[in-house]
């Protein structure tokens, strides 16, 4: 009897996992359509510097780089 349940529990188990892997694939972009201006860099230093600005910028585009 203990080990049907043993058994039963392991199915379980990964079934839940199976189940579980296919909705976490489920990718919805929601209300981004109108967004993409926002991924494009506002700086030709910044962007020939693969975005990696944090302590080299200075002025307003600093804000862009480093927001803290």
């Amino acid at each position: 009897m203990r080990r049907h349940i043993k058994i039963w529990t392991g199915i379980a188990v990964i079934l839940t996992m199976m189940t579980a892997s296919v909705y976490s694939q489920k990718n919805q972009k929601l209300a981004q359509t109108g967004f993409q201006f926002l991924s494009v860099v506002s700086d030709a230093r910044g962007s020939a510097m693969a975005e990696a600005l944090t302590s080299l910028e200075t002025g307003s585009s600093a804000l862009f780089f480093n927001p803290a």
